[in-house]
């Protein structure tokens, strides 16, 4: 038997062990645990509550395996920091690093910033979206790499604008490059002649930019022309390799069949058919399990953290258990990678995981192909890592409309926006976020809070305590839609326990 039919089994086997446990609890337990006891179900249960048949399940495996699939980000430089606009006409979701190189990281941070401040001022008269990621590389252990890419969507254009930008600097002296610090003037002259004659640019056209997006490479550099800028639209952004070799060759001639590299891909994890037959049979055998009862005079609420995991999840997490409650995360598909052991800890916990997409775009912008894309990969991913199919899908910006409603409905997921905000992504302070979520938290809450940032896990660490002592339980979304509904129903959209 495989470690994975393993895992799976043996985490059956424990939900009902506990559900048996809670079940059979004494009054005599302390306040926590009887809180605990009477209003937690089972990990597999929690992520699979929905009363009504889900006629629509999708193959998970097909978006695992798919050609067209969405990457996970590479990061091997610094940590991410993260902007989020969730307000007035410009929505934003913006990554970037901040690593031991503060000429670098300075660097990388003003783009980022003139970025923001010009999409702003762009969005003043008409609505906008801005997401920016990005990719990290160590080159030769002496050197880094950052690309940066992202768009810009308006009603006011008829394709989104694409955004790129690279820096790249030496580790050892901090120093950020420019292209002339690698080569020589006369191998700059040879890459520009490169360029223009292998991609037929019209010189009148050709500016003293064309160099500016390059990436160092271990045997040559690459050129990264932006969208639309030098050649058609319709091409994308090009990357146009050429090795050192090459470039100081002294013969004046260029090769014109140099090989342009392309860089390798990450497989995505495909399931085998005895996972995916294991997947179905826990998912069944999790349906199949009593749900717990709740009282109606139960004070209850839910926690949920979007955008994670992040570089303070694990530290939420002990928070969490310390205190012995339950929460929900809304985890991006391109994050799961860099915290895969997170995942199936949260289900071991007892929390729920949900999706929150792929990329973190608005929902109502896109197409019912790349929203059924965003949905399902994340969808994919969590079921892999964890055996748990989720159900529960937190749209970006809490934006949907009918549409979104009416994909949900078709991939058997639903959607779950809030009803408290303590605006946490914009205050970044662990007092206000503290302040807010106590002032306007009622029985029956959806807290919506952020687990990437520090400051909303410090709030957490006196929240929860005051919380219990004020007579909470915490429990899952799913916990919390069930105990006021009795159901929860494919592309229905809820913001707390009656609404």
């Amino acid at each position: 038997m495989s470690k994975t039919n393993v895992k799976l089994l043996s985490f059956i086997a424990l939900s009902v062990i506990l559900l048996v446990t809670l079940c059979s609890c004494q009054a005599t337990t302390n306040n926590t645990e009887a809180q605990s006891a009477q209003l937690s179900t089972t990990a597999s249960d929690t992520n699979n509550l929905s009363t009504e048949p889900n006629d629509n399940e999708k193959d998970l495996s097909q978006f695992l395996i798919s050609d067209d699939g969405f990457e996970s980000p590479v990061r091997q430089y610094g940590t991410e920091e993260y902007i989020n606009i969730n307000a007035g006409n410009l929505l934003a979701y913006i990554t970037y690093p901040q690593g031991d190189l503060a000429e670098f990281d300075n660097e990388c941070k003003a783009w980022v910033d003139k970025t923001l401040a010009t999409y702003q001022t762009e969005a003043s008269a008409s609505e906008g979206e801005l997401l920016i990621t990005y990719n990290s590389y160590i080159v030769n252990e002496n050197f880094v790499v950052v690309e940066f890419n992202g768009e810009y969507n308006s009603p006011n254009y008829a394709h989104p604008i694409s955004i790129f930008k690279s820096f790249n600097a030496d580790l050892n002296t901090g120093k950020v490059l420019i292209i002339d610090n690698i080569l020589e003037a006369e191998e700059i002259n040879k890459l520009k002649k490169y360029i223009i004659e292998t991609k037929n640019l019209d010189e009148n056209f050709v500016d003293e930019q064309l160099l500016d997006n390059w990436i160092f490479l271990e045997d040559g550099v690459e050129i990264v022309l932006e969208k639309g800028k030098y050649l058609p639209e319709s091409d994308g952004v090009v990357k146009i390799f050429a090795s050192y070799d090459m470039l100081q060759n002294k013969d004046d001639s260029i090769n014109n069949d140099v090989v342009v590299e392309e860089k390798d891909e990450a497989t995505p994890k495909v399931l085998n058919e005895t996972e995916i037959e294991n997947l179905e049979n826990l998912k069944q055998d999790a349906q199949n399990i009593a749900k717990n009862e709740f009282s109606e005079n139960d004070k209850v609420i839910a926690l949920t953290f979007d955008d994670g995991p992040g570089a303070h999840t694990e530290k939420l997490l002990n928070i969490l258990k310390e205190n012995n409650v339950k929460a929900t995360f809304f985890v991006l598909g391109s994050q799961i990678d860099r915290y895969p052991e997170l995942l199936p800890r949260m289900i071991e916990e007892g929390h729920e995981i949900g999706g929150h997409s792929w990329t973190h775009r608005s929902f109502k912008k896109l197409s019912d192909e790349e929203l059924t894309k965003e949905i399902m990969q994340t969808r994919a991913k969590i079921a892999s890592l964890t055996g748990v199919d989720p159900l529960s899908v937190r749209p970006p910006y809490g934006a949907y409309n009918n549409n979104v409603k009416a994909v949900a409905k078709s991939l058997g997921v639903h959607l779950v926006n809030w009803n408290v905000d303590p605006l946490d992504w914009k205050t970044r302070s662990a007092q206000k976020t503290y302040n807010s979520i106590l002032k306007n938290a009622t029985h029956g809450s959806i807290v919506l809070s952020h687990d990437i940032h520090a400051s909303t896990v410090e709030a957490m660490e006196s929240l929860i305590p005051k919380l219990l002592d004020e007579g909470y339980h915490f429990v899952t979304v799913s916990e919390l839609l069930i105990m006021g509904r009795g159901e929860i129903k494919s592309g229905e959209v809820y913001f707390s326990m009656r609404k």
